[in-house]
């Protein structure tokens, strides 16, 4: 569970972090605002204009996630529902003890995710793991909070956790975060059509030899340096020119072929 520090909200709204219509956002809670052991993170954002602040691993999956999403135009992250006074209200309505820190003094409470779609909607998302909300009823009732708060404003709301967000999901956007740039040497787009054929080729499912194994023969036979095939072929599924299952997590020991525009395993009981 986060640690949050409730050092002045009013200032900080004051500064425009968290509210929703702000021009140029900036979250109410960043990662040097908290005071806490666990996961946090400053994600550069996809035009690199500025960091955006997850506090948990599963808020990182949801934020590559979306990013993927092209019906998603804009999101923004740590959105304050502002003023304390109205969550208050909601959270009696609702017969919820009032939220309050550990010294008694209210807190404004945070949506993890705001979506901006491209059909005019928007929608808010609490993210947390399923075990967090069957073990701490006050998550649940946080999360009946943020969505009577959305409902009166006309914006949808839904929670979304680890059963959606798996574990191979998450590993793979993380490695699609880390290989946006294609690697030395390959930005030329002829380049990468090249290689993206020799990649046909050598995973037309004919060979049951690992993905690694494979990328690497192409590295010797094109005298390219050792993990360039694997580093581009990784770039080429973060750039979408590529597909795969996302649910499934990508694991170069294992064999794969190519087929159209997708990359497949090829199953253990399907070998030779």
């Amino acid at each position: 569970m986060r640690s949050r520090r409730r050092i002045a909200p009013e200032r900080r709204i004051a500064q425009g972090r968290g509210l929703m219509d702000g021009a140029t956002y900036r979250p109410f809670l960043e990662v040097g605002d908290v005071s806490s052991s666990g996961f946090t993170s400053a994600v550069p954002s996809k035009d690199g204009a500025r960091s955006e602040h997850v506090f948990s691993r599963l808020e990182k999956g949801a934020l590559l996630l979306f990013r993927r999403d092209p019906t998603i135009v804009e999101y923004r992250e740590q959105v304050a529902l502002w003023p304390i006074e109205e969550t208050d209200e909601i959270a009696r309505s609702l017969g919820f003890r009032r939220l309050r820190d550990r010294t008694g003094k209210p807190y404004v409470v945070t949506t993890d995710f705001l979506l901006f779609r491209e059909d005019g909607t928007r929608e808010g998302v609490f993210v947390k793991p399923m075990e967090v909300l069957l073990n701490f009823p006050r998550e649940s009732d946080k999360a009946a909070i943020e969505a009577e708060f959305w409902r009166r404003r006309g914006v949808g709301f839904r929670i979304l956790t680890d059963e959606e967000l798996t574990d191979g999901l998450i590993t793979n956007l993380e490695i699609f975060l880390d290989h946006q740039k294609p690697p030395e040497g390959f930005a030329d787009p002829e380049r990468q059509r090249a290689c993206l054929d020799a990649l046909r080729t050598a995973l037309d499912g004919s060979s049951y030899a690992p993905l690694r194994r494979v990328c690497l023969s192409l590295d010797w036979a094109t005298l390219s340096p050792e993990g360039s095939h694997i580093a581009l072929l990784k770039h080429l599924l973060s750039m979408r020119r590529l597909s795969m299952d996302l649910g499934r997590r990508l694991r170069a020991e294992r064999p794969y072929r190519i087929g159209g525009r997708w990359l497949l395993p090829l199953e253990d009981q399907d070998a030779p």
